[in-house]
């Protein structure tokens, strides 16, 4: 009989209905993109040049798989024109390709990326590492190793991936990527560039909400973090979650200029299904989960690969434990996360908080269930 094997993860960093998404082929997501996305741009001599060398450049390193589309190139091409940039765009649309290119393409300047998990921080280093692009994730975990900062500030990186508390005064003292910048022009002289991924946390986590203190303060001092740079410095905030709200939020508390370039993709998924499934008793009982896994199994069962969201770290926990009645040591959950990430991997159902849906990168999810709706 195939293991039935699910498990928990929480990231490390808050008549009842559960909802759920069936997930179909990937390939119909092409039919959702825009007509707009895929129109010729006007370019003058020097932006063609630039665009025939990333598709050159990525059609290279990726085996001729990838090739930038019309929108990645608008979003590159406007932040080596020093314009800021705000793109709108669903998970797995082709952000990250927005913020490699122009590193591609001025192969001896330097980008700053706000990430805001230490897990989405190391696939991206990974994702970097593909381009050929020295890249360092620079957080509280970040060891003081003098020779380790050396070499950041002699720009061997040339990518660094950082949290938004690494920039300014946090918990009454100056990190030490807060201090170089602030106290080595030459090495902020190397700096050309910053992106914020998953800028709707400048709305979501940076200001204070319902009377309750803001989450991550920091994430609302990043417009103020513009004076260190050097002038003109452009910022490119990214995120699949701006309604017009946040949108608003996020222009300013960024101080996003005059220049801004704004691009906004369809979040349509027609490969999406919704439904609804009602729970009987309560959402502690877990067996209203039993759907999941199909009455009999067989060693040709295949489980759909699936995610559940739950409000709870406690709760993600006791799901998973209502089926394996095993605990999940730190080693364990990195272990199954990549094992479920992996198109290989034999985990099939994954029980996690919302951290989880930030900019991770998980293949061939075919069920997304939202375990409540207290959390929405």
């Amino acid at each position: 009989m195939e293991d039935r094997r699910e498990s928990s993860l929480t990231p490390s960093h808050t008549e009842v209905v559960v909802v759920v998404l069936f997930v179909g082929p990937p390939k119909s997501l092409d039919s959702s993109r825009p007509e707009t996305e895929e129109t010729s741009l006007t370019l003058n001599a020097e932006d063609k040049i630039d665009s025939l060398r990333a598709c050159i450049i990525v059609h290279n390193i990726t085996s001729g798989k990838i090739v930038p589309r019309p929108v990645q190139l608008q979003a590159s091409l406007a932040l080596l024109h020093e314009s800021d940039v705000l793109i709108t765009a669903g998970t797995g649309s082709g952000k990250t390709l927005c913020l490699l290119l122009p590193m591609l393409l001025r192969p001896r300047s330097m980008s700053i990326t706000i990430s805001s998990l230490k897990c989405l921080q190391a696939t991206q280093v990974q994702e970097c590492a593909r381009y050929h692009i020295p890249t360092i994730a620079i957080n509280e975990d970040t060891p003081s190793d003098p020779t380790l900062w050396e070499s950041i500030w002699s720009g061997q990186y040339r990518h660094l991936i950082v949290s938004p508390e690494q920039l300014g005064m946090h918990n009454g003292h100056l990190p030490r990527l807060a201090k170089l910048i602030r106290n080595e022009c030459s090495f902020t002289s190397k700096i050309s560039r910053m992106h914020i991924n998953e800028a709707h946390y400048v709305h979501t986590a940076g200001i204070a909400h319902y009377g309750e203190d803001a989450f991550r303060p920091a994430y609302s001092r990043l417009g103020q973090f513009c004076v260190f740079l050097p002038k003109e410095t452009p910022f490119q905030a990214l995120s699949a979650t701006f309604p017009p709200h946040i949108l608003s939020t996020v222009k300013k508390e960024l101080s996003l200029r005059s220049n801004l370039v704004e691009i906004h993709l369809s979040m349509n998924r027609p490969n999406i299904t919704y439904a609804t499934h009602v729970v009987s008793t309560s959402l502690r009982d877990f067996s209203n989960l039993d759907f999941i896994l199909p009455l009999q199994l067989h060693p040709q069962t295949t489980i759909p690969k699936t995610l559940v969201f739950h409000d709870s770290k406690e709760e993600a926990t006791s799901a998973a434990v209502y089926i394996n009645s095993r605990d999940m040591s730190v080693g364990y959950l990195q272990e199954t996360f990549s094992d479920f990430s992996s198109s290989q991997g034999s985990c099939r159902v994954l029980h996690a908080t919302a951290g989880a849906s930030t900019g991770l990168d998980i293949q061939g999810v075919q069920v997304v269930i939202q375990y409540g709706m207290s959390c929405w």
